[in-house]
C-alpha cells in the first residue's frame, strides 16, 4: 500500500489519518472508545462552511484509543483541510482541531521509475544544448588518462623527446579550425579565479577533423602543482580572437621527484 505522506491534493485515494480524543473526566488520558456520532466531526476546506464528513470516523480497533479517520477525494480538494472534533453530547471527550496541508505528490511518488526516466531525459537535453567543451578524447603518454583526467607527477618533465608528451585529440569535428595559440590553466579546486600554472600548449594538427594540441611541461612547472588534485582548462584563442574551451576537466597530481 502506497503511504498518505503528505497528504495529496483531490487525490482519487483520498486520504486516511488516526487521532486520539482527550477523555473530559480525566484530561490526562485518552478517551477508551469514544462515541462518535454525526455532527461532532466537521471539515473545513480553504476557509469555506464546515460539513460533516462523508465518512463518520471510527474506533479502530475497536474499543481501544484510536480514532480512523477517512477522507474523500472530494474532502482532499483544498490546500488546506481543517478537520474540528467536538462532541454534540458534550460529555465524553475534549474538542481537537487538526489543520492538514495538501501537496501535489505523496513521497512514494518521487522516485518512480517513470519520474527518474523522466528527469533523465530533461538532464540528457541540457546537457545537448548546453555543452560547447565538445568530445575531444585525451591522449596521454604520460601516466593514466580516463574521460580527459589526467595524472602527473609533481617535479617531472614532460617533453616529447622522451615520449611524456600530453597529447589531447578530437576524434571528430566538434573542435574548430586551430589557426591561434593554446593556454593550458590548472586551477585549484574552489579557487577558479587565479591558475595555479598557466602553461603554453601548442598546436600539432590543425584539423577538424582530428585536430591535435600538445602540452610540455618542465619540472620546475609541475613542482608548482602541489596539491593532490586540481581542475584544468585546455583554451584555444584563435586567429580571429575569439577564445573556445577544447577539453575541461581533471588533473590528479602524483609524488614526483620534488615531493
Amino acid at each position: 500500500m502506497s503511504s498518505f505522506v503528505p497528504c495529496k491534493k483531490n487525490d482519487a485515494a483520498g486520504y486516511i489519518f488516526y487521532v486520539s480524543l482527550i477523555d473530559q473526566s480525566n484530561t490526562k488520558l485518552f478517551k477508551a472508545n469514544p462515541t462518535l456520532a454525526t455532527g461532532d466531526v466537521k471539515l473545513s476546506i480553504d476557509g469555506a462552511a464546515f460539513n460533516n464528513l462523508g465518512t463518520l470516523p471510527t474506533v479502530a480497533p475497536a474499543a481501544g484509543v484510536a480514532v480512523k479517520v477517512t477522507l474523500s477525494q472530494a474532502e482532499t480538494n483544498g490546500d488546506n483541510l481543517y478537520v474540528v472534533f467536538s462532541d454534540a453530547a458534550g460529555a465524553e471527550w475534549c474538542d481537537l482541531a487538526i489543520n492538514l496541508q495538501t501537496a501535489a505528490n505523496h513521497l512514494d511518488d518521487l522516485a518512480t521509475a517513470s519520474s527518474l526516466a523522466t528527469v533523465q531525459t530533461g538532464v540528457t537535453a541540457i546537457q545537448t544544448s548546453t555543452s560547447t567543451l565538445g568530445t575531444g578524447t585525451v591522449v596521454v603518454i604520460a601516466p593514466i588518462t580516463t574521460a580527459s583526467i589526467i595524472t602527473l607527477f609533481a617535479g617531472d618533465d614532460y617533453s616529447v623527446t622522451d615520449g611524456r608528451q600530453i597529447d589531447w585529440v578530437d576524434p571528430g569535428s566538434d573542435w574548430p579550425a586551430l589557426t591561434g595559440t593554446i593556454a593550458v590553466k590548472f586551477f585549484r579546486p574552489n579557487f577558479n579565479q587565479t591558475p595555479t600554472l598557466n602553461a603554453a600548449g601548442s598546436i600539432i594538427t590543425i584539423g577538424p577533423p582530428l585536430g591535435k594540441v600538445r602540452l610540455q611541461l618542465t619540472a620546475a612547472q609541475t613542482a608548482l602543482l602541489v596539491d593532490s588534485s586540481y581542475n584544468y582548462q585546455v583554451i584555444a584563442t584563435l586567429a580571429s580572437g575569439r577564445v573556445v574551451t577544447l577539453v575541461s576537466s581533471i588533473c590528479n597530481m602524483g609524488t614526483g621527484s620534488s615531493q
